[in-house]
């Protein structure tokens, strides 16, 4: 087998080997690329290779990508690099070769973009990987070793119970207009500057990650708004127009009850359904979320979750210890486990910045990116 570099040229053998591959979460999903496999890729940076394990016949047996990023780490700027849809086959061959090839490419495209770090994210669903790279039972095989940064979960909201809280009676909750602009980077600007990992230094850099997202731009975000019409809190919801996700099949029995759970409640207005077996999964992505205090989090929640279409399924990320973003009380949730791990070389020392620090703020890593 052989590892070559993506082209174009492959844009439908890869989205027809990228949906092969199931998904494990709390039910089983179906990840399809639309048309343009590596749009998804860039949305997020113009700096992105996909790298191709290919057999005699031509086919593809493996892939993984590495996108990189000017980013900001421990107040340095320095370029950082992400591992994303890394997916084999069970060929033992494949495996096997994907091993031998996977390293040498790393170190490759760390060294042509003069890259520091490479991270990259695991589900806790995801067995077969962590059993292979984040507790192999050999230790001498050549792949990097990965290091747990930050353990999240990705919430989901299904519904709101009967008598929840209001919203904050003193805050007002709209879309942004064309004259909230100035406030509204500069409000985002300063809940970005001071978190460990973040893509941007300046409200130009901000604009332009709005910007880059296909479909959207400022007057799409809701914000809110004090006595003295100061912005306290601000999120952008997103639907990925470059990637469906559907329901593959609900794996086990506590999946097919909250199923019918939910069907159940939403006859009473108390919960929006899970799709059937073989429908898209309609993600509504609470990208750009700050908020000043966990009371404008939950309002600002509650707004986006009333003004939204009734099967939308609300999606924010929450990173252990940071209490802001905890799941408010009132909403009927479900939540995805991960972690955001930093892979190193074999022979690579340890960096400070992965020891534990799991109440300091969230890196900057935007949900619809993170799996």
């Amino acid at each position: 087998m052989k590892l070559v570099k993506a082209t174009d040229e492959h844009n439908k053998a890869l989205i027809d080997f990228y949906k092969q591959y199931s998904y494990a979460a709390q039910t089983e999903l179906e990840l399809v690329r639309k048309n343009i496999f590596f749009q998804h890729y860039k949305i997020q940076s113009d700096q992105h290779t996909t790298y191709l394990l290919i057999d005699k016949e031509e086919q593809i047996q493996g892939m993984a990508t590495l996108l990189f990023r000017d980013a900001w780490l421990q107040g340095k700027k320095q370029v950082i690099g992400f591992a994303t849809d890394l997916r084999v086959s069970k060929n033992r061959a494949a495996i096997i070769s994907w091993s031998k090839h996977f390293l040498p490419a790393l170190e490759e495209e760390k060294k042509k973009h003069n890259c520091t770090y490479i991270f990259t994210v695991v589900s806790n669903k995801q067995t077969q990987a962590y059993n292979a790279f984040i507790r192999p039972r050999k230790k001498n095989r050549p792949l990097p070793r990965y290091f747990l940064y930050r353990k999240f979960k990705l919430i989901s909201i299904h519904g709101l119970l009967p008598f929840s809280d209001e919203k904050l009676p003193g805050v007002t909750f709209r879309t942004a207009e064309y004259e909230d602009k100035d406030k509204l980077l500069e409000y985002m600007h300063i809940q970005k500057i001071n978190k460990p990992i973040r893509f941007i230094d300046s409200k130009e850099d901000i604009l332009r990650d709005i910007e880059a997202l296909p479909y959207f731009n400022l007057q799409d975000f809701v914000i809110a708004l004090d006595h003295k019409k100061q912005i306290v809190g601000c999120v952008a919801p997103w639907v990925n127009p470059a990637l469906e996700i559907k329901i593959k099949s609900y794996n086990n029995a506590l999946a097919m009850s909250a199923k019918q759970s939910l069907k159940f409640l939403s006859w009473i207005g108390m919960t929006r359904p899970l799709p059937n077996v073989g429908q898209t999964l309609p993600l509504n992505f609470m990208t750009h979320f700050f908020a000043d205090n966990p009371d404008i989090f939950y309002s600002l929640l509650r707004h986006c979750y009333d003004s939204s279409f009734k099967r939308d399924i609300l999606v924010y990320p929450h990173f252990k210890g940071h209490l802001p973003s905890l799941p408010p009380k009132g909403f009927i949730h479900s939540k995805a486990k991960f972690g955001l791990y930093c892979l190193l070389s074999p022979d690579e020392p340890v960096p400070g910045f992965l020891k534990p620090s799991p109440y300091k703020d969230p890196p900057d890593f935007e949900a619809p990116f993170l799996f």
